[in-house]
This record gives structure tokens, sequence and C-alpha cells, in this order.
């Protein structure tokens, strides 16, 4: 595998969660996240376990229908707009 296209790998990697959870596909999203993980928040600044973070996840995308994009090599890329297997 080339450097672009390990790159490109792991780009898909990273947005995968993210993929589906734009596509509506929450607990599939969710669910690639490790409980034994940790999530920081940019706004407080603290650290709170993965598996305590997925139920405010949970309450938030049960009211807002999150949309998340990126940039692909290839041009921008809306979640559902790829249908992660």
């Amino acid at each position: 595998m080339g450097e672009e296209s390990a790159r490109n790998a792991v780009g898909e990697l990273a947005f995968a969660p993210w993929t589906l959870i734009t596509a509506g596909r929450f607990e599939e999203g969710l669910a690639i996240f490790d409980d034994a993980g940790t999530w920081w928040s940019l706004s407080s600044r603290v650290t709170r376990s993965i598996a305590d973070t997925k139920p405010v996840l949970r309450s938030v995308f049960g009211v807002i229908k999150p949309v998340f994009t990126y940039d692909r090599p290839n041009g921008p890329t809306r979640g559902a707009d790829c249908q992660a297997q």
C-alpha cells in the first residue's frame, strides 16, 4: 500500500463513525468508539470516558440531525453521501 493510499485509508477509518451518524445510523457509528477510550471536550477542556459520553451523544442526536463533512482527496464529501459498510 502506497503512502497516499495509506493516508486515504486512515482518513476513511477516522471519519467512519461520523459517516454512519450522518446517515442516521447512530448506534453503528457510536459502536465504533471504544468504551475504554476518552473524549476530550474543546469547550470545557474536560476529558470523559467514551462510555460516559455515548449517552450524551445519543440524547443530542435524538434532538438534532447531525451532518458531518470532510474533504477527501477527490473533493468534499457529506457523510450521508458515502455509505459505510
